[in-house]
């Protein structure tokens, strides 16, 4: 096995290694079956592949690409809410490898694009696997990954809800609730700064987190839903189109700030949030929910 750049002539056979993995994906995951066509997986490699900074690299066996990765930089400015995520770091952002020559397809090419990273000052590295797909999973465990979240879904039908045993309003949110809002979701990520987490939280963040909040509660593609209990907001849900860069069937709601203050914890409230979320998911026409935890 060859580990060599990744050229405008390997894109072709990218992305009908791609559109394979879809498809192998798909017969596993019946809740989503996501077929991507050659067209569309063409569409997917060679636009990720002209995105600004990106770079990769293919295995080749013989005449034959095995595998590829494209990856690129991660350089947040401390003022965005991208650096709640990953302030600095590296990420891949489009791979398939051939099943049988996956595991060590993927060492390999991660060999040959980490020192860059690594020289650049990008200590944190992160990927995105199929959980069906063991050979990936598997290769990349064996190079000290370690699971940091996980991607999961199931119909929006949600009525096993025993309630809430507080006397409690849930609402949609409006304009009116943005400084609420925001206090929740900036509570949230300090939580997730804490153990066992440990991810980045920087106050500078805080009037883009705010901004962000004012934009998706004006967009009527995405809704938030809060818990009163008498005047006090003590939890929000907001759902809306899943995250763009994701691969999902059509009709795929995404659940995304998820969050009950600590003394209001345990008694069905985030529950309840779900459940009335999950109403309005459905009649909007969405079948399916997915989000990240």
């Amino acid at each position: 096995m060859e580990i060599i750049e990744f050229e405008e002539r390997h894109i072709d056979d990218a992305s009908a290694r791609l559109a394979a993995r879809y498809e192998a994906e798909s017969q596993n995951n019946t809740l989503f079956p996501v077929r991507v066509s050659a067209a569309g997986a063409r569409a997917i490699v060679a636009g990720t592949r002209a995105s600004p900074g990106m770079s990769g690299v293919v295995a080749v066996d013989g005449s034959r690409i095995v595998g590829f990765l494209l990856g690129r930089l991660i350089l947040s400015p401390p003022t965005s809410t991208a650096a709640l995520v990953v302030a600095r770091g590296a990420g891949v952002a489009c791979h398939a490898a051939e099943p049988s020559a996956a595991y060590e397809a993927y060492r390999q090419l991660y060999a040959a694009v980490a020192p860059a990273w690594v020289a650049s000052g990008c200590f944190t590295h992160g990927i995105q696997v199929s959980a069906f797909d063991q050979q990936a999973v598997d290769a990349w465990f064996s190079l000290g990954f370690g699971q940091a979240g996980m991607r999961v879904g199931r119909d929006t039908n949600f009525d096993d809800v025993a309630g809430t045993s507080k006397t409690i309003e849930i609402r949609q949110g409006t304009s009116q609730d943005v400084d609420e809002i925001a206090r929740l979701v900036r509570d949230l990520y300090r939580h997730l700064a804490i153990a066992p987490n440990f991810a980045p939280y920087f106050s500078e963040t805080e009037p883009a987190l705010r901004a962000e909040i004012e934009s998706l509660v004006a967009d009527s593609k995405n809704t938030f839903w809060l818990a009163l209990l008498g005047e006090r907001v003590i939890g929000v849900i907001s759902v809306g189109p899943p995250p763009p860069g994701v691969v999902l069937p059509l009709h795929c709601v995404g659940v995304h700030y998820t969050y009950v203050e600590p003394a209001q914890r345990c008694a069905g409230i985030g529950a309840t949030l779900l459940a009335r979320s999950m109403e309005w998911a459905r009649d909007s026409g969405y079948h399916t929910r997915c989000s990240t935890i």
